[in-house]
């Protein structure tokens, strides 16, 4: 008989973890999940926010086993989905995806851990696939109404205590089929899935886009810039965790250590512009934050290195979710309006944001208006 354990978890009791996961779980790249947070800086509006990608991982790992997909690749690659984060999560993800040009999907899982998968017999490579997304059974970890989404949604309003992310999961997931490599979505499911949607579209503005949140991330993501442009190594940055990426930055000194230095004492920058983009967002992203950065500052005359101008990405809208009834399939908008709308009403959430000293604030706002048109 295979040995099992079982983990106490505060969102479902008890999680059984069967020897592939204790293995998988024993690993430093594992390991080091328990040291980045899962909200990056939101501890920062929420101090109970301080919850890690590991116990994250878990209630994927969790969730996953209770879809009907028996393949272990898929429940192997639910707890692995996060081990290329780099540290504060997505604080971190824009600045290296610009650097390295790859994405925390995309990164290699690291020794030990392709170790544990083949030593019990799995494919490392399918492993990979499904967790950048490129199987059907990886849309149930990405996708429209995928486990990972569901855990962060219900563990952040948890951890945060804000009332909105209270999605019922377990409902969802009993509801939940698959076939001819989609999911779907039986009638009697239709509220969980929408309790989901609207848990997403409250909770983006509430806590993961809330200008606090989005400040500090702004105010590190420019101190391992600075770190980069004065020679450091982007990978050994990107293999920190959070602990580790905080002392080495303050040690480098500069632009990187003052940053860092102005978080942790909560000396954040403020608000000089946080507007929604509406149809300038497109040609914003396609300039690009840092020379946005070069013209707001030069328009302002204060060195490039106090202003931060924060372009949330682009959100794609919803992919389509079936629903199955009166004996077929139809598309989850036609059958719920309300999908529609909390779809729309998501990705017009995000604002763009200039950030800046409080003693800069006022020149700073009057030169983001002119360069950024809004």
């Amino acid at each position: 008989m295979e040995k099992t354990k079982v983990i106490r978890d505060p969102l479902y009791g008890y999680i059984e973890c069967d020897p592939l996961a204790l293995s998988l779980l024993d690993t430093p790249e594992v390991q080091r999940l328990r040291r980045v947070r899962q909200l990056g800086f939101a501890f920062l509006v929420y101090p109970g926010a301080n919850h890690s990608r590991f116990e994250h991982s878990l209630g994927v790992y969790h969730l996953a086993g209770r879809l009907p997909v028996e393949e272990p690749e898929f429940r192997a690659a639910a707890l692995l989905h996060d081990v290329g984060h780099s540290p504060y999560s997505h604080a971190s993800e824009a600045l290296f995806h610009r650097v390295t040009r790859t994405t925390h999907e995309e990164r290699p899982l690291g020794p030990r851990v392709v170790e544990a998968l083949e030593s019990h017999g799995l494919r490392v490579s399918r492993v990979a696939r499904h967790i950048r997304g490129e199987t059907p059974e990886g849309r149930l970890l990405a996708g429209e109404l995928d486990v990972d989404r569901m855990d962060y949604l219900v563990r952040d309003a948890y951890y945060t205590g804000v009332a909105f992310g209270r999605a019922d999961v377990v409902r969802l997931i009993e509801e939940m089929g698959y076939r001819r490599g989609r999911v779907y979505v039986r009638a009697q499911g239709l509220q969980a899935a929408e309790s989901l949607l609207v848990a997403r579209a409250l909770m983006y503005p509430t806590v993961y886009l809330h200008h606090v949140c989005r400040i500090a991330e702004a105010m590190f993501s420019g101190a391992l810039e600075a770190a980069v442009q004065d020679g450091a190594d982007p990978g050994a940055l990107r293999a920190m965790d959070d602990y580790e990426a905080n002392i080495a930055l303050r040690r480098m000194g500069g632009v990187a250590a003052g940053m860092v230095e102005r978080i942790n004492s909560r000396r954040l920058y403020k608000r000089a512009l946080y507007e929604p983009a509406g149809d300038r967002r497109a040609h914003l992203a396609r300039t690009g934050a840092p020379r946005l950065r070069e013209a707001i500052a030069r328009r302002a005359r204060v060195p490039p290195e106090r202003v931060l101008v924060d372009l949330p990405p682009m959100e794609p809208p919803l992919g389509r979710v079936d629903v199955e009834m009166d004996g077929g399939y139809r598309d989850l908008r036609r059958v719920s309006p309300l999908v529609s709308i909390l779809d729309r009403a998501h990705r017009d959430a995000a604002r763009v944001g200039v950030y800046t000293e409080p003693r800069n604030r006022a020149a700073v706002a009057r030169a983001a208006r002119r360069v950024l048109e809004l």
